[in-house]
């Protein structure tokens, strides 16, 4: 989600509040808040746009005019934010939905910089003030969301997944969940689970994919935490749960599905301290976007 703070810094902060309450958090990024001293802004503003399906371009009334220090159009200097983000969109080819605030109007392409031109031509939607929730619904279906109210889906998911955590812990300790965590503690030090277990950290500290990789081991399963390379902080993706008994000694393999892509994941010992993790990800948004296979190698 791409915005100029000074002109739609508040209808933004309102979209994405309701963006976040059909898609969740994880799903939509609102912008980037800090770029290190140092760091090539270009760069880093390319690999968060990249990471995404859809782009979407806020556009108020005073989009166009709003002036730097030098009393020259924001949308026309070369180290924009904005017009930065919307570029590289473009250039990718993600689909990019122009979104206008209010009496808003479509830049002409004559008004616009070459390299964002081609955003003059997108179909837009307009969000107005006083018809927010209605236009707001019908972004969220374009979307594929659901316009249901989302507290109240949070509500009931709440509430079985305390019915499911209760069930769970009853089941555990009528069956003997004592003898079962001292069995796995007795597990001899050599074991599988004991070699993928612990924070693996990639070489590769330059790296723009896989940062960091937590296993944990409870009972017959594993907990896999990853973090990819994000800007100001690594972004936490969502943690996968395996069958510890499913892994050889060697290797561990797990499916990934985001909603947007489907990624196989293979954890490959190459030693006690050595971890190399192998990922390909076949892309399902119809993006066209090539499949990708990579390679990171991690340590102890």
């Amino acid at each position: 989600m791409n915005y100029r703070r000074e002109d739609t810094s508040a209808a933004a902060g309102r979209l994405y509040d309701r963006l976040v309450r059909s898609f969740s958090k994880d799903a939509v990024f609102m912008d980037v808040d800090a770029i290190s001293p140092g760091a090539n802004f270009v760069q880093v503003l390319d690999h968060h746009v990249g990471r995404a399906t859809i782009f979407l371009a806020v556009i108020g009334s005073d989009w166009m005019t709003v002036k730097n220090a030098q009393g020259v159009r924001r949308i026309d200097a070369a180290d924009d934010f904005v017009r930065t983000e919307i570029a590289s969109a473009i250039k990718r080819g993600i689909k990019v939905i122009p979104v206008l605030i209010d009496n808003a109007d479509m830049p002409s392409p004559r008004e616009l910089p070459s390299d964002i031109q081609a955003l003059s031509h997108l179909n837009a939607v307009r969000i107005r003030h006083e018809r927010f929730d209605d236009d707001a619904d019908t972004l969220v279906r374009s979307l594929g969301g659901n316009t249901k109210d989302a507290a109240q889906r949070a509500k009931k998911a709440r509430m079985w997944r305390s019915l499911a955590a209760a069930i769970l812990i009853g089941g555990l300790l009528s069956t003997g969940a004592y003898w079962l965590y001292n069995k796995r503690e007795q597990e001899p030090s050599g074991s599988n689970v004991d070699k993928f277990v612990g924070t693996w950290r990639n070489v590769n500290s330059e790296t723009d994919g896989i940062t960091r990789v937590n296993i944990q081991s409870r009972l017959n399963s594993l907990i896999i935490k990853t973090w990819g390379s994000c800007h100001p902080t690594d972004c936490e993706h969502p943690p996968i749960t395996t069958s510890s008994t499913d892994s050889d000694d060697k290797r561990l393999s797990i499916a990934r599905d985001t909603g947007f892509s489907i990624g196989e994941e293979a954890y490959i010992l190459d030693s006690d301290t050595s971890l190399r993790v192998v990922v390909k990800k076949r892309f399902t948004d119809g993006s066209g976007r090539p499949n990708t296979n990579s390679t990171y190698y991690f340590t102890k």
